[in-house]
């Protein structure tokens, strides 16, 4: 009996033994500028690097890092020395990567990454250069420089993305940014090269975090650009319902609010910006409007309900000031798919728009034909 067990035992030994092994990737090299220092290995999180290990580079500048990546999934692994970032990769399972100082082979997807970290680097530093050289004298001709190497390099990696969006780098250049933090692809039609990517990745790599997190951020681009679409084609829609608590605890029903005219103003109390356009722009207008037939629902996105209840006092807020603590995740952030602060929106006879003004004098000419 005693024999049979043991028969059943070492099968699955053997099996569990050699997925381990196919699961097992590997980076191995030579960095002779760096031997005998200590090589960092970093991986990143989502969004931000985590030290996993650090090996010793041998006298000859050798090393050799072993590790198990899942089928499925994919990894940003990158090699520091010290603050010095030397080599960006993607490990994927199985894979044996052989760098040579600055040369990569065995991995399609890192010498890919490669390919777009330098692409990138080179927009930003021509960008950068054009931005200080920038003066009274020549502004309108930098301003046409910086502007055509934008639109080259986002038409460039467009094609890339398009003609092969199966590489697992298309992450990386999906979120790269400019100086400013603006991402490259900022625009609304991107979210088609963010579904695109999505959609391939998610078939290759079904259990990448990083697929998933993409996914997010593709369903969220959809439901601003439909919504959007929707406030530009038709000019109204339906508005979702907001229930929340004021700053005295009494629930405030956004569809029980009794005005002609109703302004829904999404922002936080921790930007200063945002503090004095409560100051600058609504007060006035409120204090012009309001026995017009003016009301503004604010709701507040800050955790911290105790610094918005000081800040509605200090300034003397006297509109509709809502909050439930929750933050970003209040369900009205959700339905009015907020991704940026402040948001307005107007409500006038349940039909909800999204006012193009770009001035304090265009919105009080604006609310006042609304009031007429």
């Amino acid at each position: 009996m005693k024999s049979i067990k043991t028969l059943i035992f070492l099968p699955i030994i053997t099996i569990l033994f050699i997925s381990s092994c196919q699961n097992k990737s590997q980076i191995s090299g030579t960095l002779s500028e760096y031997a005998g220092d200590s090589l960092i290995i970093k991986k990143l999180n989502i969004n931000h690097l985590e030290n996993i290990d650090t090996l010793k580079i041998d006298n000859k500048g050798h090393f050799s890092y072993k590790t198990v990546v899942e089928k499925g999934e994919a990894e940003f692994i990158y090699l520091y020395v010290g603050e010095k970032k030397l080599n960006s990769l993607i490990l994927l399972s199985g894979d044996k990567i052989k760098i040579n100082n600055d040369k990569i082979e065995g991995s399609k997807e890192s010498e890919r990454l490669a390919e777009v970290d330098k692409d990138y680097n080179n927009f930003i530093t021509n960008f950068n250069k054009i931005s200080t050289s920038v003066n009274d004298k020549n502004i309108k001709e930098d301003q046409k420089n910086l502007s055509e190497l934008y639109i080259k390099y986002y038409r460039s990696k467009i094609k890339e993305i398009i003609s092969e969006p199966a590489y697992f780098a298309n992450i990386s250049l999906l979120f790269q940014k400019l100086p400013s933090g603006s991402y490259i692809f900022s625009q609304d039609t991107d979210v088609l090269y963010f579904k695109k990517v999505c959609d391939t990745l998610n078939t290759l790599y079904p259990n990448s975090t990083f697929v998933k997190s993409l996914k997010k951020e593709t369903e969220r681009r959809e439901k601003f650009f439909e919504l959007k679409n929707k406030l530009e084609n038709t000019s109204q829609l339906a508005y979702p319902e907001i229930e929340l608590p004021d700053n005295q605890g009494k629930i405030q029903k956004l569809s029980e609010v009794k005005s002609k005219l109703t302004l829904i103003y999404f922002w936080t109390s921790t930007e200063i910006k945002q503090k004095m356009f409560n100051i600058e722009v609504l007060k006035p207008l409120y204090s012009e409007f309001n026995d017009k037939g003016l009301e503004i629902y604010s709701i507040c996105i800050d955790p911290n309900k105790a610094n918005w209840a000081n800040t509605i006092k200090e300034q003397k807020l006297n509109w509709i000031n809502v909050n439930d603590g929750l933050g970003l995740g209040t369900e009205a952030v959700k339905s009015y798919n907020i991704n940026r602060l402040p948001t307005l929106y107007v409500l006038e006879n349940e039909e909800l728009t999204s006012p193009k003004v770009g001035s304090l004098k265009e919105f009080r000419r604006y609310i006042e034909k609304k009031l007429k």
